[in-house]
């Protein structure tokens, strides 16, 4: 800990010299940071390495540090790449699948728009069978999700691949 000498605020300088700013009064004024009279070091030092094999370096100063640490002993970086949060991934996020297509078979999806378009009757068999090969495929993989697409598809496919079947037998027999 540093005092100012103008407002006597005290100040954490975390290491080296130079010229420091009071965050109190604005003042600045010259600090040699490290043991002074009646006072231990102004920052621990880092615990030496062990081996070769258990150290990293820092990618943004360069500091030598222990690989285990999270921070990096000289700028406070950190080490290591931070693992999200349990309960972010969105495809368990019932919510977001609502919104958005996470987690869903693409054969759900597909099966659930083309079970819209048939009923213009022409897709209504590649509903049908997408819907049929999406559910095989959710069944198979417990992670995936869709099913309720891939019913839609297969109930609205297969009432337009009938209609589709009744005006393909209207036609023919009309001729």
């Amino acid at each position: 800990m540093t005092t100012c000498p103008k407002c006597e605020c005290e100040l954490d300088i975390q290491r080296g010299s130079g010229s420091v700013t009071c965050s109190g009064c604005g003042a600045s004024f010259d600090v040699v940071a490290g043991p002074s009279a009646g006072q231990g070091p102004t920052t621990p030092p880092p615990l030496p390495p062990q081996s070769s094999a258990e150290t990293i370096y820092c990618t943004l100063c360069g500091e030598q540090n222990l690989e285990n640490n999270y921070r990096c002993v000289g700028c406070g970086e950190f080490l290591h790449e931070v693992p999200p949060p349990p309960g972010t991934d969105l495809s368990e996020d019932v919510s977001m699948r609502m919104l958005l297509p996470v987690g869903r078979s693409g054969w759900a999806i597909a099966s659930g728009y083309l079970g819209l378009f048939s009923v213009l009757a022409v897709p209504a068999p590649l509903a049908l069978i997408s819907g049929l090969i999406a559910v095989r495929e959710i069944r198979r993989n417990d992670k995936l999700h869709g099913m309720g697409r891939a019913i839609f598809g297969i109930i609205a496919g297969g009432i337009g691949t009938l209609l589709l079947i009744l005006v393909i037998f209207a036609f023919a027999a009309g001729h």
